[in-house]
């Protein structure tokens, strides 16, 4: 899910890694557009989620690239272990 304050739109990622994800948008979202997002980790349990704070970098079409900004340590780590259980396609390439 992604937007600002409380209106949030749910989305699904196409790519994630520790630095950021991309998704698909019904829109294209401006570049440098400051973004609240809740990325849910468990899909049995919606309320298992990482709330992070991101700015979109990057457009292509009806995908979007965001950064995470100022991700804390224990979100980081709960990230990783996320990534981890994802099949390697869904990892974006690191660089």
């Amino acid at each position: 899910m992604y937007g600002r304050g409380e209106e949030l739109t749910l989305t699904t990622s196409v790519d994630i890694s520790e630095g950021g994800l991309s998704f698909l948008s019904r829109s294209p979202i401006p570049e440098g557009t400051e973004l609240d997002m809740r990325l849910m980790i468990a899909p049995d349990n919606q309320e298992d989620m990482i709330e992070l704070k991101s700015k979109v970098v990057r457009n292509e079409g009806k995908r979007t690239a965001v950064a995470f900004e100022d991700v804390r340590r224990s979100d980081l780590q709960r990230l990783l272990d996320f990534m981890a259980r994802l099949p390697a396609d869904a990892r974006a390439a690191e660089a």
